[in-house]
């Protein structure tokens, strides 16, 4: 009844939540089990039950002596919410056939919009300079000296078909978690090593945290890839919520790097929060108020989402096709307004800036990434 008017509320509520077990559709679910006709046949049978035995209760001195008083004060809070629901649930129960007809319709757009957002995202116009990124090995080698584990990264790959439908030149982020060994290094840490162990884990090391925590996302952080490169990144795809290698996510034309201005021990408590998403699918309705499905930018924004204490990141968000959500570009805007006034809440690292003509990427300026932000879908033309 709290929440009958509330779709937004009810959305959330109907979620599927993989770590305790909770199926997709449980608050539709409850609804149309208060709903169903033998269910509330059973529920004033029991009603009628109990009220044919009060005098029992009474004269066995069931009734106010402890525990017994909380027993009887629930029983009248349930039977008052049964009564106070029988309208809401009748309603849900006479519009079901409706829901269900309009949820098939939902999910066969759905899955047409999964394939398209697949093929568009896969899709170059063209295949310049041998079908070879811009950001080369050498690149790559100098850049996993810089990282660290909580950084955020910034990607662009030229001549794809989805840069189109994407807003601005920056079209992807992703998070930077590092291997097993690199985050013992960097967490090797006074507050980190308080938290953790807050957290229950009388060890105080992170990584002992995120295996007891995410057992089997921590397994797949841990087993090599491609050609035995060890995975160091946590970003959406198209695959879902995934665990990359760098030569693979970095395997692009343009990057940039930006380092939360935060003590060690939010950045572990950010990458704990990601480990939490791993393994979901991919959102193709761009939804950020859902949870069950995430896209690049929105597992960064819920990594770093101030919450209970924890200070993160006050990431802005836009209106697009009616929906509350981040795109990539828009981080790079927001730093850009807050450098001007000296209140970015990033650092950038690095920027590595493709040139189409050259072949290759040079290191570019703070003030060049700054500006970045305002450059056209299609900038490689101009290059």
């Amino acid at each position: 009844t709290l929440f009958a008017d509330a779709p937004n509320a009810v959305r959330k509520l109907n979620e599927a939540e993989p770590l305790w077990s909770i199926p997709p559709g449980l608050f539709d679910t409850v609804r149309r089990s208060l709903a169903d006709t033998e269910n509330r046949r059973l529920m004033q049978r029991a009603q009628e039950f109990y009220r044919q035995h009060r005098a029992d209760f009474a004269r066995l001195n069931l009734q106010d002596a402890t525990p017994f008083a909380q027993f009887h004060a629930a029983i009248a809070k349930s039977e008052k919410t049964v009564q106070q629901s029988t309208l809401v649930a009748l309603a849900a129960g006479a519009a079901t056939p409706f829901t269900d007809a309009r949820d098939t319709g939902k999910e066969a757009i759905y899955r047409a919009q999964t394939f398209i957002s697949s093929w568009v995202g896969d899709t170059k116009v063209r295949e310049p300079h041998g079908g070879k990124s811009l950001i080369k090995s050498a690149h790559l080698q100098e850049l996993r000296t810089k990282l660290q584990p909580g950084d955020l990264m910034l990607e662009r790959r030229n001549w794809f078909l989805s840069n189109v439908f994407l807003p601005g030149y920056w079209p992807h982020a992703a998070l930077y978690i590092g291997t097993a060994a690199e985050r013992r290094a960097f967490f090797a840490d006074a507050g980190v090593d308080t938290w953790v162990k807050q957290q229950g884990d009388p060890t105080g090391d992170f990584n002992t945290l995120l295996q007891k925590r995410y057992p089997d996302a921590f397994q797949n952080s841990a087993t090599p890839q491609e050609h035995e490169h060890a995975p160091r990144i946590l970003e959406a795809m198209s695959e879902g919520v995934s665990f990359t290698t760098l030569e693979h996510s970095a395997d692009c034309d343009a990057l940039a790097v930006l380092r939360p201005r935060l003590a060690k021990v939010e950045k572990a408590q950010a990458i704990l929060r990601a480990f939490h998403y791993a393994g979901r699918p991919y959102d193709f309705n761009f939804d950020f108020s859902t949870d069950a499905e995430l896209v690049c930018t929105e597992l960064i924004y819920k990594a770093y989402e101030p919450a209970n204490g924890f200070t993160g990141l006050k990431l802005t968000t836009v209106e697009m096709l009616g929906r509350q959500v981040t795109p990539a570009n828009e981080f790079v805007k927001q730093f850009d307004a807050q450098a001007a006034v000296g209140r970015e809440q990033f650092e950038m690292v690095t920027f590595l800036d493709g040139r189409e003509r050259s072949r290759s990427a040079v290191v570019g300026s703070l003030a060049d990434f700054r500006e970045s932000w305002k450059r056209p879908k299609w900038h490689v033309l101009a290059q």
